[in-house]
């Protein structure tokens, strides 16, 4: 029969090791590192806000029937703290703008995929958009030949930002929920 190590005071057990630096760090963090700190609590009110207003995000997303609005719940994450790469401003990526906040839809570029080339939303918005897809083959991924290619479109959008809110959730409960 094993003894219970940890619940002998004279015992050093590896958490008691953990619990000792977070203690020294601590210390010597509030002595000498008040930046880092200050950095760190900014950052645990932004881990706080995301995960305030993520169940608000996904509703915006989810009711969002068209691409202009995405662009308006876009906007609205990026304000309310959900900021990543993928979400945020690239030469050659979706979002070619300089800032989020004063992007526009003639700089957002949807496309490239199920053979579909990449146009910007205004060309998207003007197309048919009862036009069906016809193309069979991309069952898979919930595409089928009655599909309207504007559907296409619009849940490419909807699917990066749930999934870019997903994961940022993810990472600011992690930071906050694990020690």
């Amino acid at each position: 029969m094993k003894k219970d190590l940890g619940s002998n005071p004279n015992v050093i057990t590896t958490q008691k090791i953990k619990e000792m630096r977070k203690i020294k760090n601590n210390l010597f963090n509030r002595l000498f590192n008040r930046k880092a700190l200050k950095e760190q609590r900014e950052y645990k009110k932004r881990c706080e806000r995301i995960i305030g207003f993520y169940k608000e995000a996904l509703e915006k997303i989810t009711e969002a029937n068209s691409l202009l609005k995405l662009v308006d719940v876009h906007k609205w994450m990026w304000d309310k703290g959900f900021q990543n790469y993928n979400l945020g401003p690239c030469e050659w990526g979706m979002f070619r703008t300089k800032n989020i906040p004063e992007m526009n839809p003639d700089e957002v570029y949807l496309g490239g995929i199920c053979g579909l080339f990449t146009k910007p939303i205004p060309f998207w918005e003007n197309s048919d958009k009862k036009e069906a897809y016809g193309v069979s083959g991309y069952e898979a991924f919930d595409v089928y030949p009655e599909t309207t290619i504007y559907e296409i479109i619009l849940g490419q959008y909807k699917d990066m930002l749930n999934s870019n809110a997903k994961a940022i959730y993810n990472s600011a409960c992690n930071f906050l929920f694990s020690k």
